[in-house]
C-alpha cells in the first residue's frame, strides 16, 4: 500500500488554548478534515461552545469530544448536546471514557452514555448526530486488558451502529508501528469495518514529545523512541514519526486500506502542515 492515501484529509485536534493556533491556518486544512475539540481541561461549558464557534467561523469542519467520566450530570450531557446538534447543527462528536480514576457523574464509560439514549433524537426536522467516533488502544491501557479493550471497542461501535450512526476509530498515541498493525490485524479480524485513523504527533524536540506523551498517559522514553524509529542519524534529539509511518504502512499492509491519519498538532499546525506537505511530496 503506499503511503499517499494514509495522508489524505487528517482529522486534527486542538485544546481550547490551541485554538488561535489552528484558526490561523484554517484555509490550508483539507475542507473534509474534522477538528477534535478535546475535553480534558476544566471550565465552563460556555467557554468550550465560544472555541467551538471560533473554528466553525473559521470555516473548519468541528468535531467535539464528550468524556463521559467528565460528565457531571445527564443534565450537563443533554444540555451539552443540545447547544451542539440543536443550536449548532453538529453532526459528529468523538465519545471518550475521561481516563478519571472516578466518574464526576453517572457515566463511567462511553458506552453507558450510549446506552443512556443520550445521542438519539437530537436536531430538527430528524436530523440529529450522523457520526460517532471511539477511541483504539494498539499499546494497551494502564488498568484494562486488551480482550477487555477489544471487547469494549466491539460493543460500542455494535451499539452505535445498531442505533443508525456511523462510526470512526481513533488510535491512542502508540510509538510502536508493529503494535498498531498487530492491533489493526485483530480490529479487521473482528470483523470491524470502521474507519480508522492514526494518531500522530508532529515532529518535535524529544524533550516536547516525552511531555506531550506523560500527559496523555502514553508510556516512552528515548530508548523506545529510538527503538521504534522516531529517532535518525544526524538529528537525535528531534522526534520525527516519518520512519514510523513508512514502517506502519510495510507492516500493516492491506489492513491498513481507507485509514487516515490523525495530527496531534501539539500547538504548531504550521509545522505539522509543512511536515504533511514534505510526505506527500517524498
Amino acid at each position: 500500500m503506499s503511503l499517499v492515501p494514509l495522508l489524505e484529509a487528517p482529522s486534527w485536534e486542538t485544546s481550547l488554548r490551541s485554538t488561535a493556533e489552528l484558526t490561523a491556518v484554517a484555509g490550508q486544512l483539507h475542507e473534509d478534515s474534522p477538528m477534535t475539540v478535546l475535553h480534558t481541561e476544566a471550565g465552563a461549558a460556555e467557554v468550550r461552545l465560544a472555541a467551538m464557534d471560533r473554528l466553525r467561523t473559521a470555516g473548519l469542519r468541528v468535531r467535539p469530544v464528550l468524556a463521559a467520566r467528565r460528565l457531571q450530570s445527564a443534565a450537563e450531557l443533554s444540555g451539552l448536546l443540545g447547544a451542539l446538534v440543536t443550536e449548532r447543527g453538529i453532526r459528529e462528536v468523538f465519545l471518550a471514557g475521561g481516563d478519571l480514576p472516578a466518574p464526576l457523574g453517572p457515566y463511567r464509560s462511553g458506552l453507558s452514555v450510549i446506552e443512556s439514549g443520550a445521542l438519539e433524537g437530537l436536531g430538527t426536522e430528524g436530523r440529529g448526530l450522523d457520526l460517532v467516533g471511539v477511541p483504539g488502544h494498539p499499546a494497551g491501557h494502564p488498568v484494562v486488558s486488551g480482550n477487555e479493550l477489544m471487547s469494549s471497542l466491539v460493543r460500542k461501535l455494535s451499539a452505535l451502529e445498531a442505533r443508525g450512526f456511523s462510526t470512526e476509530i481513533t488510535t491512542q498515541i502508540t510509538l510502536d508501528p508493529a503494535a498498531v498493525a498487530t492491533w489493526l490485524q485483530a480490529v479487521r479480524g473482528r470483523g470491524i469495518t470502521a474507519q480508522v485513523r492514526i494518531a500522530v504527533p508532529r515532529p518535535a524536540a524529544v524533550e516536547s514529545l516525552l511531555a506531550f506523551c506523560r500527559a496523555r498517559s502514553v508510556q516512552t522514553s528515548p530508548a523506545e523512541l529510538e527503538r521504534c524509529g522516531w529517532l535518525q542519524p544526524g538529528a537525535p534529539r528531534l522526534a520525527d514519526p516519518s520512519h514510523f509511518l513508512r514502517a506502519l504502512v510495510r507492516e500493516a499492509g492491506t489492513d491498513l486500506e481507507g485509514a487516515r491519519l490523525h495530527i496531534c498538532p501539539m500547538g504548531n499546525p504550521g509545522a505539522a502542515l509543512a511536515w504533511l506537505r514534505s510526505m506527500a511530496s517524498a
